[in-house]
């Protein structure tokens, strides 16, 4: 039977935006994201609308993840997926399930390298996606993905940084006083 792992680094996900206009198509534990909107379609958005829309697509590419997650483990312990889903949640061990409220909690921003995307995501669950003002009239479409795939990269990393401090709260990984005592290295430039 294959382990946890390898089911997760075998799992793929593809969502749609509720306009049915961009597609995300997702591998592994999100570690390779891919996005494509339908043709035309980016130059019928105006900033707002396509903010909603990938707010939506990110959620649902998350919720896609956290079930493709939940197969993964009723898999690999042979239970059904709502059994493994209540394992993942309520843990017998208080300590795992404080852990687990607190990742629930983590709010992880990020932003484009050109500054122009920004994201935000509660527990990676709840995303909020902005565009400036003007992005859409100066990049084209392949720029601004690009952009939004380095935003949604530096969320994931923000999220996994703060995960790693509260791994290291509650089971004593030894993170270093250093990353423990800057909230964020990136923001100290």
């Amino acid at each position: 039977m294959p382990s946890l792992q390898e089911q997760l680094d075998v799992l793929r996900v593809e969502v749609t935006s509720p306009d049915n206009q961009i597609k995300a198509k997702i591998s592994g534990e999100a570690d390779d994201v891919a996005l494509a909107m339908r043709p035309g379609a980016y130059k019928r958005y105006d900033e707002a609308t396509l903010e909603h829309q990938l707010s939506r697509l990110c959620t649902l590419g998350w919720t896609g993840v956290r079930r493709g997650y939940f197969q993964a483990l009723a898999t690999v312990y042979s239970v059904t997926e709502g059994e493994a889903e209540k394992m993942e949640k309520n843990p017998p061990d208080v300590r795992d399930r404080d852990y687990n409220k607190e990742i629930s909690e983590i709010v992880a921003e990020g932003r484009s390298k050109g500054g122009v995307v920004r994201g935000r995501a509660k527990g990676m669950a709840f995303w909020k996606v902005q565009i400036r003002p003007g992005t859409l009239e100066k990049l084209d479409e392949e720029e601004f993905i690009a952009e939004c795939l380095s935003a949604l990269r530096d969320v994931q990393l923000d999220s996994k940084r703060q995960e790693i401090l509260l791994k290291d709260k509650y089971f004593g990984l030894n993170v270093p006083m250093i990353l423990r005592v800057n909230d964020d290295p990136r923001k100290q430039s």
